[in-house]
């Protein structure tokens, strides 16, 4: 990615840009990129960037953090100047994304912020999902492919619009989406988290770990582990796995090959998968599969 820079090691993805344009202090691109299975790269760039990622819906990898680990979504923002350690899957990855690389100081003119952030608000900023960002940006990638009468007008426009919108975002204070008496959640908020988690317990993109839930919930850590707990009688994450176990049963009762549940599951290795299957099952996933069989050969035998 043109602007970013490698530290300590050499970065190993490849990018290939198909579309470059310079409008005033911004530069649209859009860009392929290759990332290597399992690298870690230090990302920094003398420039804010905002990317927002064409195709695939879905590619793993994400921030280091410190104490945890943040998930890059489809839509990102990396502030200028500042370092961010990046680790990827145990897959190889490609990607197609549009960019705007923002001169800071023209950024800061029109936006009227200066970002003034701390690592809490560089974390939600890694993985955006609001209606209004991502039809400018769609706007624009749709415009860098197939401009139009007046296109460098209205590149700057949109330009400018996403600047307001990204400070704006920025600026608002993050409310917490479920609310607690004395530390209990009350029904509606309770069937919501189960909600979500039941509805991307196969989305690999979604970790559905306490970081991430807390982040969707805008909960801090402990306030939601034990919310959850003094409601259900159960922690949060044995909960989640539970989950996680009662979806695996059912897609191994399908053909889809177990590397390819795993990964869904948000396994990083089929072997682990394997281990915490037979961990709380007393067998292994591929056991299973063959009791299945075996029982349906049975049953159609009879």
């Amino acid at each position: 990615m043109q602007g970013i820079e490698a530290k300590e090691t050499e970065m190993s993805f490849k990018d290939r840009t198909l579309i470059k344009k310079a409008v005033g202090a911004v530069t649209i691109k859009l860009t392929d990129y290759q990332w290597a299975a399992g690298d870690e790269y230090f990302w920094e760039s003398p420039a804010h960037l905002i990317t927002w990622r064409l195709f695939p819906a879905a590619v793993s990898y994400e921030a280091r953090m410190g104490t945890h680990d943040a998930p890059y979504g489809r839509f990102s923002f990396f502030p200028a100047n500042v370092p961010l350690r990046t680790s990827t899957a145990r897959v190889d990855q490609c990607g197609r994304s549009v960019t705007c690389e923002f001169d800071p100081s023209w950024f800061s003119e029109v936006s009227e912020n200066d970002l003034a952030l701390d690592r809490a608000d560089i974390s939600r900023l890694l993985d955006i999902n609001t209606i209004d960002i991502n039809r400018i940006f769609y706007k624009i990638a749709t415009e860098i492919q197939n401009p139009q009468h007046a296109s460098d007008r209205l590149l700057d426009a949109l330009c400018t619009s996403i600047a307001i919108e990204m400070a704006r975002h920025v600026a608002t204070p993050q409310r917490s989406r479920v609310r607690t008496s004395n530390l209990v959640l009350n029904k509606k908020d309770l069937h919501e988290i189960i909600h979500y988690i039941e509805a991307h317990i196969d989305n690999h993109e979604k970790s559905l770990g306490t970081v991430h839930l807390c982040k969707e919930f805008r909960l801090s850590a402990t306030h939601l582990r034990r919310a959850f707990k003094n409601t259900t009688g159960r922690s949060l994450q044995a909960f989640v796995a539970d989950r996680r176990l009662a979806k695996a049963k059912l897609l191994l009762a399908g053909p889809e090959p177990i590397k390819s549940i795993a990964f869904r599951l948000g396994f990083k290795e089929a072997s682990a998968f394997s281990y915490a299957f037979k961990l709380k099952c007393g067998t292994t996933a591929n056991e299973y599969r063959s009791m299945l069989r075996n029982i349906a050969e049975y049953c159609g035998n009879e």
